[in-house]
């Protein structure tokens, strides 16, 4: 009899495999087949968990065998058959990596003497965290990482490749976390971070500028099949740089810990034991992250922090960085005089446990800083980019664009539930951040771009975790008249099967528009 494992009952995540074909579902009248393995696929369940799916020609007529499926960690699995009572057998190999990688995955099968095989490469869906203290990789006014120092027309495409970047970690990468600035752009415009992925460049924006303004953002940029990340520019011809902040790949790096966001300093008041001192002119502060509130004592590598410059009368930069290491040349937040400016850092933890502030401008600052999660080398939450494809046969699983779930200017939402139409004055708007799900495990943390656009006046955007007792709410931008914003926002949604909902407050005397992306998500 020759029989095949077929797949069937196919989701949106995975197939099966399903059956062994009985005999007469064959060509009859022969006794033997070569033994064969083919068609062997590996899909994406989780973000260590995958599922198999194989065919196979078996040999005899009548006989027992044996599959064996090696998972390239030291584990394997086994399935026994026989023809018995002309019986379909039923197996879905599932497996899950003790730690994120790229593996070898052998399939085998023995049946009366002969053994067939195929083997398939397949890498994790998650990626754990990688921090570096910053470093500059892309400066378009010198040529660091293009090779020739040019300024970024309107419609063109700055291309640089992580593969050049410092303290690459060695497993397959997923994404990179820059820090992008414009500089001095002819005009307002803004720029949009992608990789060589499916459905081309997104339609979303990671960073919006106005002409003569220097302005900053975090981006987690999902790494594509050619390896590369693509800056597009649109508006004005501008300037651009890159500092790198650390990446996501599949080994065993960083987990992250999420948390409710909660301040940890404010220079204009005392706080956590901390007196109220602004920053001096080219001057520098530190922040105790261990054993802060909701942090742990020891064991925390990185921290992601929403930290806001304000009270400046000069322009200027700041840079976190370690404490104990020297001022990178890099840069998280830039501001013009009188101008609030919030932006998402993520930075490593000096060896005393905390992170430190570089004022760069000659005036004194005063900075806020709050928490949003932590990263450690012990077990945590893995990085997927939005929308990852299952497919993980031979190479890394396809990112596609990041996702754009609200955008008040057409009456984009999540399941249609906000209507079309700015954010009144002092007025909150409602909204589900949808959760992100593996085989029935939700998102635990989402990774957003907040914009806001078009403001009549100047405020900042109140953030409110509604679904949470105890959860304190938030500053997720700050905005000035008639301009466009965007600031990375790190938010906690504790495996809600229906995702978070959020409250977005306009805190100014006018209203505005607002977008969201979704980046990834942490499972």
């Amino acid at each position: 009899m020759r029989r095949s494992a077929v797949v069937v009952g196919c989701t949106a995540v995975v197939c099966l495999i399903s059956a062994w074909l009985p005999a007469s579902a064959h060509p009859t009248g022969a006794t033997a087949y070569p033994l064969r393995v083919w068609g062997t696929v590996a899909q994406a369940t989780g973000t260590h968990s995958v599922r198999l799916a194989t065919n196979v020609q078996e040999s005899q007529v009548s006989g027992t065998g044996s599959l064996t499926v090696d998972w390239g960690d030291g584990k394997q699995s086994t399935l026994d058959y026989s023809d018995a009572a002309n019986r379909w057998e039923q197996t879905a190999f599932p497996h899950t990596y003790a730690e994120p990688g790229a593996y070898k995955v052998q399939v085998t099968v023995s049946e009366a003497g002969q053994i067939a095989s195929q083997q398939v490469s397949l890498t994790t869906q998650g990626g754990e965290f990688f921090p570096v203290t910053p470093a500059r990789v892309l400066d378009t006014r010198t040529g660091t990482g293009t090779g020739t120092a040019a300024r970024v027309a309107s419609g063109h495409t700055v291309t640089i490749d992580p593969a050049t970047f410092p303290a690459r970690p060695g497993g397959p990468l997923s994404a990179v976390v820059l820090n992008l600035t414009a500089v001095s752009p002819s005009g307002s415009g803004y720029v949009t971070a992608w990789s060589d992925i499916s459905g081309g460049r997104p339609t979303s924006s990671s960073l919006n500028y106005l002409a003569g303004q220097t302005r900053a953002n975090s981006v987690t940029v999902p790494v594509g099949p050619d390896g590369k990340i693509h800056l597009y520019n649109q508006g004005g011809t501008v300037d651009l740089l890159a500092d790198l902040q650390g990446y996501y790949a599949a080994q065993a790096g960083q987990g992250y810990h999420p948390l409710v966001p909660t301040r940890l300093m404010d220079t204009r008041t005392t706080l956590n034991g901390r007196a109220a001192a602004k920053v001096p002119g080219r001057g520098s502060a530190t922040l105790a992250i261990e054993g802060a509130p909701a942090v742990p004592a020891q064991g925390v590598t990185a921290v992601a922090l929403n930290l806001t410059e304000t009270g400046s009368t000069a322009p200027g930069f700041v840079t976190a960085y370690p404490d104990g290491a020297a001022v990178p040349q890099a840069s998280n937040l830039n501001f013009a005089a009188k101008q609030d400016v919030p932006n998402l850092v993520v930075v490593p933890l000096g060896a005393d446990g905390k992170v430190r502030f570089f004022n760069g401008s000659g005036k004194p600052i005063d900075l806020v800083a709050d928490i949003e999660g932590y990263y450690t080398s012990t077990p945590g939450l893995d990085f997927v980019p939005a929308q990852v494809a299952p497919g993980l046969t031979g190479s890394n699983a396809t990112p596609v664009a990041a996702t754009r779930i609200l955008d008040t200017r057409t009456g984009l939402s999540w399941q249609n539930a906000v209507p079309k139409g700015r954010i009144g004055a002092y007025k909150p708007l409602y909204t589900v951040v949808p959760a992100f799900v593996n085989e029935g495990a939700p998102a635990q943390a989402m990774v957003l771009n907040l914009t806001t656009v078009n403001p009549d006046t100047t405020g900042w955007l109140w953030v409110d975790y509604l679904d949470q007792s105890g959860a304190k709410a938030t500053s997720g931008a700050n905005y000035v008249p008639h301009q466009a914003v965007s600031n990375g926002f790190m938010a906690i949604t504790e495996g809600s099967p229906r995702g978070i909902e959020l409250a977005f407050a306009n805190m100014s005397s006018g209203s505005t528009d607002l977008l969201i992306d979704v980046a990834g998500y942490f499972a």
